[in-house]
């Protein structure tokens, strides 16, 4: 059986000499692996470029009885994607968000809404203006939580000025564990409230403002396993 669809390359894993298991979010089936035979050749219907990590990718499938996994018969790639493979900012963060997107996406069944989010936020990435990339990875983060179904209620105001973490809405002290400061709770407060601003002011509470949602994340969505490119970010963003 021969299938179509769009696809988010999100993983290479070497499965022998000249093949590939390339781990996919599909916008018919959900999170798949599919096998790229001839990998290492640029000459046919499928190039090695194609399957670059954070590529949208028009992707022909062949699906067989007894194969353990479908392969890929041919790939097109869906956009342009020259400011992300060259600008170190822009390659950064599509390593940032891949390794989020392997670490909280999970399920095989199609969902329409979270492919075409990850699809417009790649575009976005793409043509961002430099000023635009600082905050950039923030606003995924609150995005993507959405579409998953975590993300923190904007309940801020004077009687509740500070989030916990573990209930995902603002509270009225920090008695409670895993709770941030008032500060922090209204850095966190205007990214979530004020979607297309500038809200950080200092190098300081972005890196702040990241590690408390990826705090965040590793308490609700990736089972607390680390998400370790976030270091490598915080260096290139400066």
């Amino acid at each position: 059986m021969i299938y179509a669809t769009r696809a988010i390359i999100i993983g290479t894993t070497a499965y022998t000499d000249n093949s590939l298991i390339i781990k996919a979010y599909t916008q018919e089936f959900g999170l798949q692996s599919y096998i790229l035979r001839s990998a290492r050749k640029s000459r046919g219907n499928s190039k090695p470029q194609h399957f670059q990590a954070l590529r949208v990718v028009e992707l022909e499938i062949s699906q067989t009885p007894k194969a353990k996994l479908s392969s890929i018969r041919s790939s097109q790639l869906a956009g342009s994607y020259e400011q992300i493979s060259t600008d170190i900012v822009k390659t950064t963060l599509a390593l940032f968000l891949t390794e989020v997107i392997n670490l909280s996406v999970k399920e095989s069944v199609p969902n329409r809404e979270l492919f075409e989010l990850l699809a417009s936020e790649i575009a976005a990435l793409e043509v961002a203006e430099a000023k635009d990339t600082a905050e950039f990875h923030l606003r995924f983060l609150i995005k993507l939580a959405s579409i998953l179904g975590f993300c923190p209620q904007d309940n801020y105001d004077t009687a509740h000025p500070c989030f916990n973490l573990r209930t995902g809405a603002f509270v009225a002290t920090m008695q409670e564990s895993d709770t941030l400061a008032p500060e922090a709770s209204d850095s966190l407060h205007r990214l979530l409230s004020l979607p297309t601003e500038r809200i950080t002011r200092t190098l300081a509470e972005r890196r702040e403002l990241l590690n408390n949602l990826l705090h965040f994340y590793a308490i609700h969505i990736t089972a607390g396993r680390p998400i370790r490119s976030h270091e490598i970010l915080c260096t290139i963003l400066g």
